[in-house]
């Protein structure tokens, strides 16, 4: 039995699979029974529709007990060297970021670590 959710987002399946009729409280009330987890709800006529069972593969939950992921990856994620990374990071970038990367000098005294105080440098840059 497939039931409809209430859609959190246009992306969200419509229809939630493996649940099963467990009784029927009035002619058009039931309640359903997730096959995954067990819960049980109350749910409308309207919200069910039937299906063939034989269909289901129904997933075995982990030992760990953590609930099923609602998304699946297309391509499972893989180790990549930072070489790889830095790489596809460039070719990722617009011609105009390009060319401020190209002209962008570091100068030779200069480092992230070596901050000037702002005395110091109000100092420098008056004399």
């Amino acid at each position: 039995m497939y039931e409809i959710t209430k859609e959190k987002s246009k992306l969200e399946r419509k229809w939630k699979p493996y649940f099963r009729i467990v009784e029927e409280l009035t002619p058009v009330t039931f309640r359903v029974r997730n096959q995954l987890d067990g819960t049980e709800q109350k749910t409308h006529a309207e919200h069910l529709r039937k299906v063939p069972i034989g269909d289901w593969n129904i997933p075995v939950m982990p030992a760990t007990g953590k609930p099923v992921r609602k998304a699946q990856l297309a391509v499972p994620p893989g180790e990549s060297s930072s070489d790889e990374s830095e790489n596809e990071s460039e070719r990722d970038l617009t011609p105009t970021e390009r060319m401020t990367r190209f002209h962008r000098h570091e100068r030779d005294g200069s480092s992230d670590e070596d901050d000037i105080p702002l005395m110091e440098l109000q100092k420098t840059v008056t004399s």
